[in-house]
């Protein structure tokens, strides 16, 4: 015997219903959103600002803390260059904003160096040489400049006629720099024979808490400073530390008359160095040092000679470093960037 099957009364106007909203929510288009890459911190890019005839480079934040800083990075830029501005203020007034601000730091043509093409020979220097990238994109290496004979002779790597057409290139370097306290010197010739010297810890003048983010025309790495001329006074701590984040390009087209400045015509590059967090330690944060004095004897010089330390001074350093470097354990400050 069949099992009786129930049946489902589905009123017309309910299917109607049904109907129309299924049409009414229906999806029409799909269209893909924008792939937005993920980006490392200081992630940089450059782009031509017509406006202002200039170059702006945009960095993406990233972290840096210290003793003193939470770790987000400043730049001194225009209120145009700021991600949001405030459209009472004047777009040309000079500001210090925060890396977290997505500022824009203008690219001054001035502190773009020349590379290959028509970079300016130096005698018995070799320049920078053209990265392969922009060699194999055009780019001639520089003419180098000799003596022979007791002349000047100039070469150049392939024919005359096609450095015409070779493409120019020019660079600036992206740093981040700390401040920190700086050790100084104080010498004084107080007995015939003896030079006194004070050394103690104090701030720079307008220093600042945060990191901050500079171009510069070529980033120099840190020397290791050479105890003599700290201890004589000739050199300073600068009381600062710096960091190369990126090298930023730009290409011309082709043919470009040596020594033009960049324009919207030229393509930019960027080389990263940096592609993580960093932290500023330093080895002293407070000034909590006594001045520390040290003697040396310097029998040469009598009383009242400062002026004419030179060499005898710089021997008798050298002939007692073991003195001084305990003195500079004491007093001495120095600070690294570290990745994260």
């Amino acid at each position: 015997m069949r099992r009786k099957r129930i049946q489902m009364i589905y009123p017309t106007s309910r299917y109607n219903r049904f109907v129309q909203y299924y049409f009414r929510h229906r999806i029409l288009q799909v269209i893909a959103a924008e792939y937005t890459p993920w980006r490392h911190p200081w992630y940089t890019t450059m782009r031509w600002d017509g406006d202002e005839e200039t170059w702006v480079a945009r960095i993406k934040p990233g972290a840096c803390p210290s003793a003193t800083s939470d770790g987000d990075p400043v730049v001194d830029t225009l209120v145009r260059y700021l991600a949001e501005s405030d459209s009472n203020q004047d777009l040309d007034e000079r500001v210090t904003a925060h890396l977290s601000d997505l500022p824009g730091l203008a690219v001054p043509v001035a502190l773009m160096r020349p590379i290959g093409t028509d970079a300016a020979g130096v005698l018995g220097l070799a320049g920078e040489s053209v990265p392969g990238v922009f060699r194999n994109l055009g780019v001639a290496d520089a003419v180098r400049v000799r003596e022979s004979g007791g002349g000047i002779v100039t070469e150049t790597d392939g024919l005359i006629s096609d450095r015409a057409n070779a493409r120019l290139l020019r660079a600036a370097d992206l740093r981040i720099t700390h401040d920190r306290l700086a050790t100084r010197a104080l010498p004084t010739v107080e007995t015939a024979g003896v030079v006194s010297v004070d050394l103690t810890l104090e701030a720079i003048p307008n220093a600042k808490r945060d990191p901050y983010m500079s171009i510069v025309r070529k980033f120099e790495e840190a020397v290791a400073r050479e105890l003599a001329p700290v201890i004589s006074g000739q050199v300073e701590d600068p009381g600062r530390d710096s960091e190369l984040i990126a090298t930023l390009y730009l290409l011309s087209p082709a043919g470009a008359r040596p020594g033009a400045e960049p324009d919207g015509t030229w393509t930019p590059y960027v080389q990263h160095r940096v592609s993580w967090n960093l932290q500023y330690v330093t080895m002293r944060e407070i000034v909590s040092v006594e001045p520390t004095r040290i003697d040396i004897a310097v029998p040469q010089l009598g009383q009242g000679a400062l002026g004419r330390l030179g060499g005898a001074f710089t021997d008798a350093i050298n002939d007692d470093v073991a003195t001084i470097e305990n003195a500079l354990k004491r007093v001495g400050n120095s600070g690294r960037f570290l990745g994260m």
